[in-house]
């Protein structure tokens, strides 16, 4: 059956054995009653040759002084394809490593430009990025994606790095965003920040914000944290 369709359409992988499984996984299977019949309806996704990058957009606080300012995004998801853009409301299904599938419902309807449309197309006019000031607590930990932390702290705090050779110590300040050593354990004050091992090799494309070393103190495996 799915060779007939592949004549017609274009799915998601080719049609043969090796790709069997996969198949499976991303098909659904509807059903309702009709005249006391169970009718069943096999519901295989069909895409168009239509590569995007696929964006989740993260809004990251910004102190200056004594206020916090954080741009709100107008829609949760972005896919880019060169100079084309398309805002999504509700997230694209993961399907494979990085290989996602967006159905059409997915994208907003008639979208404005938004903010970050046009700080990637380097505008002048940023008419669209509204600074809102908010409150948050002096810390603030949030995983916002498989291995990749978003910390804010508005006081001085150490965040200390426990490898197998060494202990490493960082004074931070700020808004960071955080990717844990796959081979040491990372404690924000009392803390741990798990790194299962099945995500050693997670990519993700984010503008990471570098961790500073503003004071980095080595500590020998048998000296006492």
């Amino acid at each position: 059956m799915l060779i007939n369709i592949e004549k017609y359409a274009k799915l998601i992988y080719p049609a043969n054995k090796e790709n069997l499984i996969k198949l499976e996984r991303n098909r659904v299977v509807n059903s309702y009653i009709n005249r006391n019949n169970l009718v069943a309806v096999l519901d295989i996704p069909l895409i168009e040759r239509d590569i995007y990058t696929h964006y989740k957009i993260i809004s990251i606080p910004i102190s200056n002084s004594d206020v916090t300012h954080i741009i709100i995004p107008s829609y949760p998801f972005l896919l880019v394809k060169r100079l084309k853009y398309r805002s999504a409301v509700s997230p694209c299904e993961e399907i494979d490593d990085e290989k996602f599938l967006c159905p059409e419902e997915s994208f907003a309807e008639y979208p404005a430009e938004t903010c970050i449309e046009q700080i990637m197309q380097m505008k002048t006019n940023y008419s669209s990025c509204q600074q809102h000031n908010i409150r948050l607590e002096n810390l603030k930990i949030q995983r916002i994606f498989k291995n990749y932390w978003l910390l804010y702290t508005t006081k001085d705090l150490i965040i200390t790095e426990h490898c197998p050779e060494h202990i490493k110590k960082y004074q931070v300040k700020g808004t960071y965003i955080i990717i844990p050593n796959q081979e040491c354990r990372t404690k924000v004050v009392d803390t741990f920040i798990n790194t299962p091992r099945y995500f050693a090799n997670i990519k993700l494309q984010l503008p990471t914000i570098e961790m500073p070393t503003v004071r980095e103190d080595d500590i020998k495996k048998e000296a006492k944290s």
